[in-house]
């Protein structure tokens, strides 16, 4: 028998562990979710107070059986006059109740502008990016001064906030693959260097260094960089040739010995197993060892076959424990406290047994993160933006692979095929 039919209970028979499901539209009700274990008798009011005669329960999810119906009252009759008070003032609990959710709605849809407005820069930025690198050969001069401007109005932003963000982008990336990398990486390697405080000026040498890191690949065969699968050694030699390509055309566009440090070195690892001259420690040079950081988080995000993409968490994951030598340890500790424990576009498992994917991590307090969470009784649309830090109750739990998701729950969040980043200021 269908759960709708089967585990119906009278609301006379809820009391305090009881997992319910309201049956009604997500405006028509106080609460933040159609579906909770039931908290307190205050919420067991409430419910009452909306008209219903029965709901929904989960017998799986709750902590006590429904209460045993009585023989000798009718269901919904109030068994003594105290109760009989409360359920006549709970309308008016439930109005109020009411107009506190319409605030928190208008407070999500600021909060949905917001995040519009994010991705919006984002787009636009994505689109120079693109222009750049199409253009650093041929008009380098413009493509120089287009960068320079670009990664200065990322600077002054990034250093003008008093509190910085990521914040995942949940639209398509404008542009190629290539520049949308160049893209998160100069994003990423500004805000970290932000957390390592470094100068303004360092900043603007970390961001169009990162920006230009890969500018090599222009001369690469496309054979080779369209390849998806291994690479013969020849190839990967040849690939690995960027860095000299792109430190040739870096001298050529009359850019800075900073940022050609960071585009000849951004493959260089901490313990000489990097290349192309298999550098050691504080050989490196510090603002390409901080890029080489981020291009590694990216890569393993967003490899060049996407079957091999790691989520953000798995990526953070395997540089911690697998790949630490490789990073300078204070760097990779300081980008790890900024991304979070739960990176923006990881997808989540909660305490109170919900799903949702981070969009922004909370700087001050890196577990308790925003996120979209997903509720099939909610439009997609419409989805709820949880904020952590107003739900104290609520804890992420633990990171969730795509793989193990339905496929309504996957378009639901829309996980995506790429993760982007771009930074919130505000």
């Amino acid at each position: 028998m269908p759960m709708k039919e089967k585990n119906v209970i009278s609301v006379e028979q809820l009391q305090v562990g009881i997992y319910v499901h309201l049956d009604v539209g997500w405006m028509n009700h106080p609460f933040n979710f159609n579906n909770f274990k039931i908290k307190n008798k205050e919420q067991i009011k409430t419910i009452r107070g909306l008209g219903l005669n029965s709901v929904r329960w989960d017998p799986e999810r709750s902590d006590l059986k429904p209460l045993p119906i009585s023989d000798e009252q009718p269901q919904n009759v109030a068994k003594d006059d105290e109760a009989e008070d409360e359920v006549t003032a709970l309308p008016s609990e439930v109005a109020t109740e009411m107009v506190e959710k319409q605030a928190r709605i208008q407070r999500l849809n600021v909060y949905r502008k917001k995040i519009e407005a994010v991705e919006e820069a984002f787009l636009e930025a994505s689109t120079i990016a693109q222009s750049i690198l199409k253009d650093i050969q041929s008009k380098p001069e413009d493509a120089i001064n287009e960068a320079e401007r670009l990664v200065h109005e990322m600077v002054a932003s990034i250093t003008s906030a008093p509190e910085l963000a990521i914040q995942v982008i949940s639209g398509k990336p404008g542009g190629e693959e290539a520049y949308s990398h160049a893209l998160n990486v100069s994003v990423l390697a500004v805000c970290l260097g932000r957390e390592y405080n470094l100068s303004a000026g360092q900043l603007s040498v970390i961001g169009l260094g990162a920006m230009l890191h890969d500018i090599g690949l222009t001369k690469i065969p496309d054979k080779i960089l369209m390849n998806r699968g291994e690479l013969t050694k020849a190839e990967k030699m040849a690939r690995e040739h960027h860095c000299y390509y792109g430190e040739e055309i870096g001298k050529e566009a009359n850019l800075s010995g900073g940022v050609l440090k960071i585009i000849y070195q951004h493959h260089e690892l901490f313990d000489g197993t990097g290349y192309p001259q298999g550098l050691k420690g504080s050989e490196i040079d510090q603002l390409a060892q901080l890029v080489a950081i981020v291009n590694r988080y990216d890569n393993l995000c967003n490899p060049p076959n996407p079957t091999n993409a790691l989520t953000p968490y798995e990526a953070l994951s395997q540089m911690y424990s697998k790949e630490g030598a490789h990073f300078h340890p204070k760097l990779l500790q300081k980008f790890i406290r900024f991304m979070g424990v739960y990176p923006p576009g990881t997808i989540v498992g909660l305490s109170d047994e919900q799903v949702g994917v981070v969009i922004k991590v909370n700087p001050s307090n890196p577990l308790r993160s925003t996120l979209i969470l997903y509720d099939e009784d909610v439009p997609k649309s419409e989805a709820i933006i949880l904020d952590l830090n107003e739900e104290p109750e609520i804890n992420i739990s633990k990171s969730i692979s795509p793989v193990q998701l339905s496929p309504a729950v996957i378009d639901y969040l829309s996980p995506l095929r790429r993760t982007s980043y771009y930074f919130d200021n505000s």
